[in-house]
């Protein structure tokens, strides 16, 4: 039973945190401040701001949702966050027009473009992979693959993910009403 009582403990500490964060979040008075990092502390608080208000799916837009699943999980976040923009800056921003905009803990320095994107979405790289054999059999029967072109950039623009992550619900619903509109053409094309 005594482990109950420290995870309860547990809980309000972290509940705690995250609401305190909140508040600093908010109230730019409360802020932690410096005169040489401020932009720095600037982005810790916007970001997870705006990361804490939002209604999108974390599985979308953080490398691992799970961050803000809980009290602790979140609180965990906010430190790790903190520590990447104060301390080490090991983390980076993707803008991808196929993907949400992605906060991801790696520095986009280590990697090459591809390698890192492929780290952000597997699923891709085996995608990639299996047009990659299509292709090359296209080229083997004398005919000419489309031009594959994916548009992705890491960057460290921390204001970029802000307007991308609060403009990505719009995107979406015109996207979802464009295809929406094709499919109804399609319909109607296969109805004659």
């Amino acid at each position: 039973m005594n482990k109950f009582k420290e995870w309860d403990k547990e809980h309000e500490l972290c509940k705690q945190h995250v609401m305190d964060h909140w508040d600093r979040c908010n109230y730019s008075s409360l802020r932690e401040a410096s005169g040489h990092m401020q932009e720095c502390y600037n982005e810790y608080y916007e970001v997870t701001k705006t990361i804490l208000s939002t209604d999108q799916n974390p599985y979308g837009f953080l490398e691992d949702g799970k961050y803000l699943s809980s009290w602790r999980d979140t609180s965990g976040f906010i430190h790790t966050f903190h520590h990447s923009c104060i301390d080490d800056g090991e983390h980076c921003y993707l803008s991808d027009p196929l993907h949400v905009p992605m906060l991801i803990f790696r520095c986009h320095y280590d990697y090459t473009p591809q390698e890192l994107y492929y780290i952000v979405h597997p699923q891709q790289k085996q995608s990639d992979e299996r047009m990659e054999d299509f292709y090359d059999r296209m080229k083997a029967a004398g005919k000419q693959p489309p031009e594959r072109k994916h548009e992705f950039e890491f960057h460290n623009d921390y204001k970029r993910f802000i307007k991308e992550l609060n403009e990505r619900p719009e995107f979406e619903r015109k996207r979802n009403e464009e295809f929406k509109e094709k499919m109804e053409v399609l319909k109607m094309k296969g109805g004659e």
